[in-house]
């Protein structure tokens, strides 16, 4: 298994950018986030692809739900050893590659973590969630010494009802005092991410009542094109209606 560092080189930039969201946390919303971030790459005109690595494999039933989704998705939730290997033979095919990870932190997420490029820990809005990450973090650094020093990291706060409330408040503010990045979007809790997984869509449907939740995912996919160095070769061409 190669690591990123290892394919440092010339052809590295025309390599797809891997990003792996996952929190060992049930319920954080690591399916929904990767599915609609997939989903506002694909708005923002790149090559993308889903891959599901957690056994309960709600990516296959999402998209076993319907037909309105714009991109393909690979499930290797039983390839064990063998997924970085499966997911390197997509690198050339695809822009990003959306991996969905396991509510878990065991091998197979060190391995993730090794050939991504960003992960996206979602995260419900509450100081006891982000206290059960601290492992995930030490995961992250330990990979970052030791196989891939370019690996990034950022915290999205998801399922957010209000902004205004005390969890809310003190989850941030505990980020922000240990200094770990944090994406400036939020997830708002809306049913319609929910009815997207029920109908096989995601954020884009185009019923209006999915508005708003375009509008923020789309918001979310710049600042990670941004954060990865290509916010000038992936633009949303039409922004979403308020």
């Amino acid at each position: 298994m190669n690591t990123k560092a290892e394919k440092d080189g010339a052809t590295q930039d025309d390599e797809a950018k891997i990003i792996f969201v996952t929190n060992q946390k049930g319920g954080s919303g690591k399916t929904v986030t990767a599915m609609n971030l997939a989903a506002g790459l694909h708005k923002f005109g790149a090559r993308v692809i889903a891959v599901d690595i957690d056994p309960q494999n709600m990516i296959v039933s999402w998209f076993n739900n319907g037909q309105d989704i714009p991109f393909p998705y690979s499930n290797l939730a039983a390839a064990v050893d063998n997924a970085p290997r499966e997911i390197e033979k997509l690198m050339s095919s695809y822009d990003f590659i959306i991996i969905d990870g396991r509510p878990q932190i065991d091998k197979k997420v060190t391995q993730m973590l090794m050939i991504s490029d960003l992960v996206v820990i979602p995260l419900r809005p509450n100081t006891m969630d982000f206290n059960a990450t601290k492992v995930l973090v030490d995961q992250i650094r330990a990979v970052q010494e030791e196989d891939n020093p370019d690996l990034k990291f950022a915290y999205l706060l998801n399922q957010v009802a209000d902004e205004r409330r005390m969890l809310y408040t003190l989850c941030r503010d505990e980020i922000q005092e240990k200094g770990y990045p944090l994406f400036k979007t939020n997830i708002r809790m809306r049913e319609c991410y929910p009815q997207a997984y029920a109908i096989g869509a995601t954020a884009y449907a185009s019923h209006r009542a999915f508005r708003p939740a375009a509008t923020e995912v789309s918001e979310l996919t710049e600042e990670v094109v941004n954060l990865l160095g290509v916010g000038d070769r992936y633009r949303l061409s039409k922004k979403p209606k308020a």
